[in-house]
């Protein structure tokens, strides 16, 4: 501000009655601001998430079929009657797991943690048999590789 209160902002000049008028102004406008971005993340938009599960209909299809071909061969089949209710909870974490990978809608490190933490939560794992696979060179050499390509693709080597 110059002395004759006026705000300079990129070569161009706004005229204010005075400093205050200027403070009350800008905190009138944080406040609506505010109040807007309040109000619009508290809002739950059904159209969104109705669009997203139309996207997802052969998807979610695929998965019901699934779950009733499961249901169907349980009960038939003399062999998978007998099965424990930790098989079958197993196989329902595998079935969500894969829905959830192939619909993207988290990132897949959370996915395999949420379901091992279910897997473990329910004492269908201990806690050896949950961490055992973090100790295998293959996934240190595949997590290694991940970092390697997220590299690559940062540097824009391949384009």
């Amino acid at each position: 501000l110059d002395e004759d209160d006026t705000l300079v902002v990129n070569d161009s000049v706004e005229s204010y009655g005075s400093v205050e008028q200027m403070n009350v102004k800008t905190r009138t406008q944080d406040i609506a601001d505010i109040k807007s971005y309040h109000k619009h993340r508290s809002t739950f938009r059904w159209r969104q998430v109705t669009q997203e599960l139309w996207k997802q209909k052969f998807l979610i299809l695929i998965v019901f079929l699934l779950e009733v071909t499961l249901l169907i061969i349980g009960l038939v089949v003399e062999d998978w009657r007998s099965m424990s209710w930790e098989a079958w909870v197993s196989i329902e974490i595998t079935i969500i797991t894969l829905y959830l990978l192939i619909a993207n809608y988290f990132p897949p490190g959370f996915v395999f943690l949420a379901a091992m933490s279910i897997c473990y939560g329910l004492n269908i794992i201990d806690s050896e048999q949950a961490f055992e696979g973090f100790s295998n060179t293959g996934v240190i050499t595949v997590g290694v590789l991940f970092v390697i390509a997220k590299a690559i693709e940062l540097s824009d080597v391949l384009r």
